[in-house]
């Protein structure tokens, strides 16, 4: 049998699953375990404080695939990507690679990752490290204009702005990273050196892109090897924003009125990737899709569980399969299709 090496969180968990029992508890590794043995894979489990104990000759061209973190401060997510970032340097083959992991809730990294990979750029946008980069562009933008903090999910740090005095307004409040202490550091310092750049007050990283007018609803798409799972998400009421706004509004499967186009330009991003599974954030605006966003792991798989079946590309048309699918399931489909088992 090959071997795949997991690495699990501090809690035992691996990788994201909707109606995980107990909640947050990722997928059944069990279950898991027995699918991969019947498909000739051998998985074994690391946390990942155990990979600094193994030898680094243990790793070499090893595959290893991994859950991430979406911990309060992203403090254990930081540790995790020390980790992969040390397993690709010493040679282990880790899947997915350290720049995806480093685009996960990180939407500055994921603007710049699109650019590397090549994906769609349909929609206008710009990387900001703080206000004053904002404040020193001339450019010309056009309004409204959607921001987008890099760190936080389900829309909770995106906002809009109509006019450049509200967008210096609501870039200044969404990324104060000041203190009262060190403000008074910095007051001393700009008095006692002549010529000191006081540092900024405003320093959480963000995006800034082109608004989509009209926007009644998105798509998310999830594929796992040749399956597609699609739901439409409606923007919330008396709001621009589709994610958040609450799965008992989605419509799954057939029901979501995913088109073929749409399905093409997922398949398209997707040959783009390379990637055993991905989850795809896409609005079709009269026919032009837009990718707002993509993650290569822990995303969310509700529409794996509520979808009655999938689609998938065959014989040149797209094909709707009936049947239900475990999140475990996908998982093992995908692994053993990247893996040519």
């Amino acid at each position: 049998m090959d071997t795949i090496i997991f690495l699990t969180d501090y809690k035992g968990h691996y990788g994201s699953k909707y109606d995980a029992v107990p909640y947050n508890s990722g997928l059944d590794l069990n279950f898991l375990s027995s699918g991969l043995r019947r498909i000739g894979i051998e998985p074994r489990f690391f946390s990942f404080t155990e990979v600094y104990r193994q030898p680094i000759d243990y790793w070499k061209d090893i595959p290893v695939l991994y859950t991430s973190s979406e911990d309060v401060g992203y403090h254990y997510k930081s540790f995790i990507e020390d980790v992969i970032c040390y397993l690709e340097a010493i040679g282990a083959v880790v899947v997915p690679s350290y720049r995806f992991l480093r685009a996960n809730n990180n939407k500055v990294f994921m603007e710049l990752l699109r650019k590397v990979a090549g994906l769609p750029l349909s929609l206008k946008s710009h990387v900001f490290g703080c206000i004053e980069e904002l404040t020193a562009t001339e450019e010309d933008w056009i309004y409204p204009i959607v921001i987008k903090l890099s760190e936080g999910a389900m829309s909770e740090t995106v906002d809009i702005a109509y006019s450049r005095y509200e967008l210096l307004k609501k870039v200044s409040l969404m990324t104060k990273t000041s203190s009262v202490k060190e403000d008074a550091r910095e007051f001393i310092r700009s008095r006692k050196y002549q010529g000191y750049v006081k540092q900024s007050r405003f320093r959480k990283k963000f995006i800034l892109q082109e608004f989509v007018h009209g926007l009644k609803a998105d798509f998310k798409v999830l594929n796992f090897g040749e399956k597609y799972f699609c739901f439409k998400r409606p923007t919330r009421k008396n709001d621009f924003r589709a994610s958040g706004s609450g799965n008992r509004n989605y419509s799954y499967g057939e029901d979501s009125g995913v088109t073929k186009e749409l399905l093409d330009y997922s398949r398209e991003v997707v040959d783009l990737l390379k990637l055993p599974f991905v989850s795809l954030d896409i609005v079709d605006y009269d026919g032009i899709f837009h990718l707002l966003e993509f993650q290569a792991l822990y995303f969310g798989t509700v529409g794996v569980i509520k979808s009655t079946g999938h689609y998938e590309y065959k014989d040149g048309s797209w094909k709707y399969l009936e049947g239900k699918m475990t999140v475990e399931d996908v998982h093992i489909h995908s692994i053993a299709k990247y893996f040519g088992k």
